[in-house]
């Protein structure tokens, strides 16, 4: 995430959102060879990416339980 964010950082003028698919294999948060499909990998990911962008953009995730578990509610 730290190397991409410089990017989306200088180009957060053309992007409406930036999905949160760092973990898994095709980015869908499941079947990660690396151990990160959890709450705890899942919160971090997202929040560095949620404080590294424009408070105007939005960072998506694919399944709604994900936001649920993160954010227990």
């Amino acid at each position: 995430i730290t190397q991409v964010l410089p990017i989306l950082q200088s180009n957060v003028d053309v992007l409406a959102f930036v999905d949160a698919g760092f973990i898994g294999l095709f980015g869908e948060w499941h079947d990660s060879s690396n151990g990160l499909v959890n709450t705890t990998d899942g919160k971090i990911i997202l929040e560095d990416l949620l404080l590294g962008l424009s408070t105007q953009r939005m960072v998506t995730l694919r399944y709604p339980y994900d936001k649920r578990a993160i954010y227990d509610s």
